[in-house]
């Protein structure tokens, strides 16, 4: 029962907190695209497959257009949360933003411009998914960049909006590429759709090449 109203708060808090974000790219940010200076930092997390409460949370940043390691942060987390469908956030989110607070204080001068997490963005029920959880909380642009398609509805009783075909044909086109995972990618904090492919092609233009990108950007 104290589960069920745990998670039955937090569904009232996601839609809340959905209303709050900030999807429209700063000034700063829209200049600092081209940048050489231009830093994308990736959070992920690893469990242990001996110990299911314990996992590594890892930031790594990167130049984008250099493509060369800025610096890296690993620490080993305790996990107490337990893994709920459209509820990860509130499972890995906690020890991302302890480990981007703890590279920040150290390490001031390779703090990313933007975050790539491990997780979905908007792409989500409630359209706050992990990736929007850590953007709002450290109040930094982010993407979500998913491995898998998280179906959102049942097609046969609502049919799909115009945004819905334009991530499945995105996630077709990327399967075809054989781009990483493949990647999917959702808006998320204040980085808008009509920005956030650019440093996803950055990372990943070892795998494709630049008439293919156009395909990308097109869809």
């Amino acid at each position: 029962m104290l589960i069920f109203l745990f998670f039955l708060f937090r569904l009232r808090e996601q839609i809340e907190l959905r209303c709050q974000l900030q999807l429209e790219d700063p000034s700063w940010l829209l200049a600092k695209l081209n940048s050489d200076l231009f830093l994308v930092g990736g959070l992920d997390i690893s469990f242990s497959k001996l110990h299911a409460d314990l996992a590594v949370a890892t930031l790594a940043v990167i130049n984008v257009t250099t493509l060369e390691l800025v610096h890296h942060l690993s620490r080993q987390v305790r996990i107490d949360v337990p893994y709920i469908p459209t509820f990860l956030g509130y499972r890995e989110v906690g020890p991302y933003v302890q480990l981007v607070h703890e590279f920040g204080t150290s390490y001031p001068h390779c703090m990313p411009d933007v975050l790539m997490v491990d997780g979905n963005g908007t792409l989500h029920p409630r359209g706050y998914g992990s990736a929007c959880q850590v953007g709002y909380q450290l109040q930094m642009p982010t993407i979500g960049v998913a491995k898998n398609w998280l179906e959102l509805r049942t097609y046969d009783d609502h049919p799909e909006s115009p945004n819905d075909r334009l991530m499945r044909r995105c996630y077709l086109f990327m399967i075809i590429w054989q781009l990483i995972g493949p990647i999917l990618k959702r808006i998320l904090s204040t980085m808008s759709s009509k920005h956030s492919y650019k440093p996803l092609i950055a990372l990943c233009r070892r795998e494709f090449h630049e008439e293919q990108n156009a395909g990308v950007i097109q869809i």
